[in-house]
């Protein structure tokens, strides 16, 4: 074979890898937007009916607040469309957020500066899919609980606030499996803000004090509510009360049944009913409010239960009832626990 034709040999081959390379690319782009589009239409869950809330406290028992019906945006998602979706794992994307470069004067300026820092909210944005974190340190290291429900809920409330589609995936399934079960947390806010019972009408008092005519108080959501599980509640209280100046009697023991880790790890066992709770937990506000005789609302601290669903369900209540600019999370490290307040951007 001559020179010239072993060139145009040569040539042919990389015009032919070029056009394999646009097909394959343009294969990959119509998986794309077929992946975009059914995940678009996904068929949803029927509503489901939350419990009535009950209030007990140093005040006369007040009537139930009543039951309401929820859309948790629960569906599933095909496993071979799942396997072709861009999906999101937050366990990688802040694998370093405890790098000292990152320390911040609380958790939600922290998460924000990362992201900031990094450049990476555009790219987060785009993916199809996303799954909560875990901290992959304390996994690798063999600890028992590596979940991070404060960051969950701050990534959520973060992509609710940007109007973005932010559907999860549940982290437990097999690669056999037929389909993996996901939650809509953008259509479970839309469904609550179109309620108008689920709102909070006790009047709000911004600032530092509170007023004499106002409250303030924490839901702590955890163990059932229960204070003594694996730590001391007396001890507890008292960290709460110092960080916070709240006192024990406004401190609202919210009975998820179960939280992540009461009652052998079974918190599949009544997860539907308790994320209802959780979106309708708030609620009970007004009714508190009248129970200890106040006009305003100054402060609501929230203590998470390790479950990040529970945790990105309470950022969804917390925009759908309409108390971001006072509610806060209170973050327990070290034995002590400090308060991040909810902001955005």
């Amino acid at each position: 074979m001559s020179f010239a034709a072993a060139q145009k040999v040569a040539q042919i081959q990389k015009q032919l890898e070029l056009a394999q390379q646009q097909l394959e690319l343009a294969r990959k782009q119509e998986e794309m937007v077929d992946v975009k589009k059914y995940i678009s239409s996904l068929n949803y869950a029927p509503r489901v009916v939350s419990g009535e809330i009950y209030l007990t406290g140093p005040f006369p028992s007040p009537p139930p607040c009543p039951s309401n019906s929820i859309d948790l945006g629960a569906s599933t998602v095909p496993m071979n469309v799942f396997r072709m979706a861009r999906t999101c794992d937050f366990s990688l994307v802040f694998n370093d957020l405890w790098n000292a470069e990152f320390n911040e004067a609380d958790l939600f300026t922290r998460v924000k500066n990362f992201i900031a820092k990094k450049g990476i909210w555009q790219e987060i944005l785009s993916y199809d899919l996303y799954i909560l974190p875990i901290h992959l340190g304390k996994k690798a290291a063999g600890k028992k609980v590596c979940d991070l429900p404060n960051i969950s809920f701050i990534i959520t409330y973060m992509m609710l606030k940007a109007d973005a589609q932010f559907i999860v995936v549940d982290p437990i399934h097999k690669p056999t499996d037929s389909h993996v079960r996901v939650t809509n947390f953008t259509r479970a806010l839309r469904s609550l803000q179109d309620d108008f019972k689920c709102r909070v009408h006790t009047p709000l008092q911004h600032g530092l004090v509170c007023a004499d005519d106002a409250f303030k108080y924490v839901f702590y959501q955890r163990a059932q509510g229960n204070l003594d599980r694996d730590r001391n509640g007396e001890a507890i209280q008292q960290r709460i009360t110092e960080e916070t100046g709240i006192l024990p009697a406004n401190m609202l023991r919210i009975k998820l049944s179960p939280g992540k880790y009461d009652d052998g790890r079974s918190c599949y066992n009544e997860f539907v009913k308790s994320c209802a709770y959780v979106l309708h937990e708030l609620s009970c506000v007004d009714t508190f409010a009248k129970c200890i005789n106040k006009r305003r609302c100054n402060r609501i601290h929230f203590v998470l239960d390790e479950f990040s669903a529970y945790a990105a369900f309470t950022a969804v209540a917390i925009i759908a009832y309409g108390i971001e600019s006072v509610s806060s999370l209170l973050c327990y490290h070290n034995g002590h626990y400090s308060e991040a307040p909810i902001s955005f951007p």
